[in-house]
């Protein structure tokens, strides 16, 4: 009889143990998922080679070139800092208002190192991420891989 009552109550115990196991992946699951960020982006292949000698604008922080045809709606080439080589490359889409309509690359979006949609006025910081100054747009510009090449004569950007 005691063993009976023993083997009923680790019955309910594993019982427990699974119904809360499952309230946890339903729970942790969809977000554990989410690996990216800007889903909203659609994906679209991008692979640009760029010789800097080519660029002037790549060569000064700050400066910038854009790409209007890769992407989902355009991609920029952002310069933080030549010395150092650091270069960051973002899809010029939105990702409050997602739409080729609202590019980034549209005149006068970029100010320095912030760039501003013209549909909805979101504000992202180039330097550092594309992460935003200003919504309503809540997630960062999608980014893409820089790799430097040559000795640091040419970048490679790819997703």
């Amino acid at each position: 009889m005691v063993n009976a009552i023993k083997i009923e109550k680790m019955k309910h115990i594993i019982q427990r143990i699974a119904q809360l196991f499952l309230v946890a992946a339903f729970i942790i699951g969809p977000v554990s998922c989410n690996k990216d960020s800007n889903t909203l982006i659609p994906w679209v292949p991008v692979s640009i080679q760029i010789s800097l000698a080519n660029y002037i604008d790549l060569n000064a922080p700050g400066g910038y070139i854009y790409f209007p045809d890769q992407g989902y709606a355009g991609v920029i080439v952002y310069c933080a800092d030549n010395v150092s080589q650091q270069y960051y490359a973002f899809d010029a889409a939105c990702t409050h208002e997602v739409s080729r309509e609202c590019s980034l690359l549209t005149k006068g979006a970029i100010d320095g190192t912030i760039a501003t949609c013209p549909c909805c006025g979101s504000k992202y910081i180039l330097f550092g991420g594309g992460y935003v100054l200003n919504g309503p747009a809540k997630d960062p510009l999608k980014q893409y891989h820089v790799q430097i090449l040559n000795g640091g004569n040419n970048l490679r950007i790819y997703n």
